[in-house]
């Protein structure tokens, strides 16, 4: 079992993709690090792709991903290709200038953090950056949601033998990029028989998955879209922090209109709550996850509220969190005590 802890370093727009390179370089040579393989996947659907085949004639074929919404797109991940890395950093300039590709990922695998080289891993079905395990740092750029444009650090921390710790590197890239902020999980990646325990244990866990979400659901019922236009703006943290320390939640983050809150249970493994509050019409939606190594179950469905004022606020969320006291003590036991426990090392979201 290797477990990755990824840090992703949320630039946007505030350094130019053209200066993305350079810091990694940069943090490269000042950690005295190494990569063993450069990987590259561009993806687009508005004609940026033969363009940059032009001045990369090396740089491999079209292809297409279907999923629900097909995808064009150049990358050597499934393939080898005659491009080098050289050929592909002269053209980053053009890349958001003249060929106006949707999706650009510049893949470092295979470094050797702790001065350990372990290998990449690459899951199936192997055609896109996703598919990749193991240590590395991306260089990713997003035209169409620029927000989510980063620099994204993969450091192993557990390799099945030892445990390290990432956090001088974390830092050192944190010293680089002064005032950006970051978003930090763990990863695991199975091996086959260990995968093959996990699904086992998924399957049989679905009865009580099952009536974790009928908990819920009784005691917390959705309501109808009974919203109004002019509902204030809502104080959400304050009491977010506040009822989260007296039931055992650690308030982690908020992104974009998501609360994140998680507890640890006895073995180890956590409750995750993810609180989404509407732009508009202050609609409010829970949902509560338990996961650990080798899993991920949402025990609630989806709860829509459409609370008039911060009053009712205030009373759904004392409602909902003394709801998940109760389940602690009814449901989520069963669940805790289906797996076995999850390591220290082990954490969901930074």
């Amino acid at each position: 079992m290797l477990a990755i802890q990824t840090y992703n370093f949320l630039i946007g727009t505030k350094i130019p993709f053209t200066e993305f390179p350079g810091i990694l370089q940069t943090f490269l040579k000042e950690q005295n690090l190494h990569y063993e393989q450069f990987l590259y996947y561009f993806e687009d659907n508005l004609g940026g792709l033969p363009k940059i085949m032009k001045d990369c004639p090396n740089i491999g074929p079209i292809r297409l991903r279907q999923q629900s919404v097909s995808f064009l797109y150049i990358s050597n991940i499934e393939e080898a290709t005659a491009c080098t890395e050289e050929e592909i950093l002269r053209v980053v300039p053009k890349i958001h200038r003249r060929y106006g590709i949707s999706k650009s990922y510049l893949i470092y695998q295979g470094i050797d953090f702790f001065g350990k080289t372990l290998p990449t891993l690459i899951q199936a079905p192997g055609n896109t950056p996703h598919c990749i395990m193991g240590p590395g740092i991306t260089l990713y750029r997003d035209a169409v949601f620029p927000r989510w444009t980063m620099i994204s650090l993969r450091i192993v921390v557990h390799d099945g033998a030892c445990s390290y710790d990432p956090t001088p590197y974390f830092e050192a890239m944190q010293k680089l990029l002064p005032g950006i902020r970051y978003m930090g999980f763990v990863e695991c990646c199975l091996s086959e028989e260990e995968h093959a325990v996990y699904e086992g244990l998924n399957q049989r866990a679905l009865p009580l998955v099952v009536q974790a979400c009928q908990y819920f659901s009784e005691r917390l019922p959705s309501h109808p879209d009974t919203y109004e236009a002019d509902t204030p703006k809502f104080s959400v943290a304050p009491v977010l922090k506040r009822l989260g320390k007296l039931y055992g939640y650690t308030y982690v983050k908020y992104e974009y209109g998501c609360y994140f809150l998680q507890k640890r249970t006895e073995k180890g493994h956590y409750i995750s709550l993810d609180i989404d509050v509407g732009p508009r019409f202050r609609d409010v939606g829970l949902l509560v996850r338990f996961m650990g190594v080798g899993f991920d179950h949402r025990i609630s469905n989806s709860i829509s509220r459409y609370p008039r004022n911060q009053k009712e606020l205030d009373s759904l969320m004392l409602q909902f969190f003394m709801t998940l006291a109760s389940a602690e003590k009814e449901i989520i036991p069963t669940l805790d005590a289906h797996y076995p426990p999850t390591p220290d090392w082990f954490v969901p979201m930074t």
